[in-house]
Order: structure tokens, then C-alpha cells, then sequence
């Protein structure tokens, strides 16, 4: 039974929100940007496939600072949580670039 529309060939009628969650998770206020990370949490649990989420992730880990990459990693980890078996895959890419940043 499906709670919410999980239709994710719609990725394009999320775009514009994405840029602003996106221009928020960059806030420099705490808040903002844990609310934004919330916010992309829903969209990457419900709304987008595996593939589409971790694009938008893995672009934005590769291209933010570091305050902005601590709330990517925990959003890889929350998803995670729903997602388990779609994560594992991308588990290796981001051990990857740890080792590059440090």
C-alpha cells in the first residue's frame, strides 16, 4: 500500500524544489540547513530512485564544504536506514572520498 506517491519518473516536477533544499542545506544558519537536510531526507526516501538521490548526493559531497558534506554523509545514513540494501552499493564511493579530503 502506498502511502505517498512514489512515482519517480517525476523527477523534473521536483527540480525546482530540489535547488532551493539545496540552496538552503548551503544556509549558514544551523537550523536552515538541518531543516533543508530533513527536507531532502523525505524527497530521497519517498520521491526519488536510488540512482537520482545518490547523483544529487554524490554531486553535492564532491563540490561542498565541509559543513555541507557532514550533513550529506548523515542524509546517506538516514536514507540508509529506509533503504538499506540501495545505499550499500555507494558505501565504497564515499569511503573513496574521505580518503581523498583528508
Amino acid at each position: 500500500k502506498k502511502i505517498l506517491n512514489q512515482d519517480y519518473t517525476k523527477i523534473r516536477e521536483y527540480e525546482p524544489l530540489l535547488s532551493i533544499v539545496i540552496v538552503n542545506l548551503r544556509d549558514e544558519d544551523d537550523d536552515v540547513a538541518r531543516s533543508a537536510a530533513e527536507l531532502l531526507k523525505i524527497i530521497g526516501t519517498y520521491f526519488l530512485s536510488k540512482e537520482k538521490m545518490a547523483y544529487v548526493l554524490l554531486n553535492l559531497l564532491y563540490n561542498e564544504e565541509s559543513r555541507v558534506k557532514e550533513l550529506i554523509i548523515w542524509l546517506f545514513g538516514e536514507i540508509g536506514k529506509e533503504k538499506s540494501s540501495e545505499i550499500i552499493p555507494i558505501i565504497p564511493k564515499l569511503i573513496n572520498l574521505l580518503k581523498e579530503n583528508n
